[in-house]
Parts: C-alpha cells; sequence; structure tokens
C-alpha cells in the first residue's frame, strides 16, 4: 500500500507509545511529489524521534502538490527495546500503519509497496511483512 498525502491537512507522523530511555530513534523518509508545474522531484527528510509526542515526518503538501511515500526507515539508537507507530493523519483521524517493537540496534523498514521488514542489530531479516 503507497502512502499518498494528496491533502493540506495530510501528514505523516511517527512517535513511540513511551518515553525513550536514552537516545531517541533516528529516522529517514523519502517521498516523491509532483509539484504546481506538474513536475515530479524526490526528497528526504530525517531526524529523532522524541518519546510519546507526535513526531511529523513529512508535513503536508500545499494546495498544488501531491507527495508519495517511497521509503521509511528507523533505527533504535536507545539502549531499551522501543514501540513504535507511524501513522497518516488527515486532519481529522489518524490512521496507524505500522505498530513495531524494535530491540536495541533493530531497523525497520518500509517500501512504497507495502512492505515492512525489521532487521536486528547485525542486519539479520526478523519480520517480513
Amino acid at each position: 500500500m503507497a502512502i499518498s498525502l494528496t491533502a493540506t491537512d495530510h501528514v505523516l507522523n511517527g512517535k513511540l507509545a513511551a518515553a525513550k530511555n536514552s537516545v531517541e530513534p533516528d529516522w529517514v523518509v523519502s517521498y516523491g511529489y509532483i509539484n504546481s508545474s506538474g513536475n515530479w522531484n524526490w526528497t528526504v527528510t530525517a531526524g529523532g524521534i522524541i518519546d510519546e509526542n507526535e513526531t511529523t515526518l513529512v508535513s503536508a503538501p500545499a494546495a498544488s502538490e501531491k507527495y508519495i511515500i517511497n521509503e521509511i526507515h528507523v533505527t533504535n539508537q536507545d539502549d531499551a527495546a522501543v514501540t513504535l507507530n507511524i501513522y497518516f493523519s488527515d486532519g481529522a483521524d489518524d490512521y496507524v500503519f505500522i505498530d513495531v517493537v524494535l530491540g536495541v540496534g533493530y531497523s525497520m523498514h518500509y517500501t512504497g509497496d507495502g512492505d515492512v521488514r525489521v532487521y536486528d542489530a547485525s542486519g539479520v531479516l526478523q519480520v517480513a511483512t
């Protein structure tokens, strides 16, 4: 399932189910967008998901733009496991589409075709959906 942000109140968010122990998970999102001139472009955003507070991964597009999420990568840098939620908000409701526990050093990879994969700290695949 591809994630599309097609309105000025559509946002991609992430948060942890509980406070981090010491270090926030790192995240990177790549997405394509069609601008007001009809041109297709690619861009990347990155940062850290801080505690159980909502973190905006991709802001809402301008009225004349449309965003298509290509990939989401999150790596748990903390010294304890974290429960990660990635969700789409349409301005009225939130729709969780990734709810996963990441062990220490684990990473989660989402691709635009809807695959979610979790790898351990050694890079060994643990979960694939």
